[in-house]
């Protein structure tokens, strides 16, 4: 199975730690879970990113695909 390369971009590390600094302060117990579950997602988009969209940018900087893949 080939896997693929997951760039996570600056903005988006970025909301991941406003993300996880609000759940410690809201839900402090959700916080192990949320970030199991993201790296969940990240790993399946590495398996299978054609059940991603392409992202808006795509085709701007190269033959290079780019999918974006939005977590919650």
């Amino acid at each position: 199975m080939k896997v693929f390369r997951v760039v996570i971009e600056p903005t988006a590390l970025e909301d991941v730690e406003e993300s996880l600094d609000w759940l410690s302060k809201k839900a402090p117990h959700k916080v192990n879970e949320w970030l199991e579950s993201l790296h969940s997602s990240l790993d399946s988009l590495s398996r299978l990113p054609d059940r991603c969209s392409l992202a808006p940018e795509n085709g701007l900087w190269g033959p290079e695909e780019l999918r974006q893949h939005l977590f919650d």
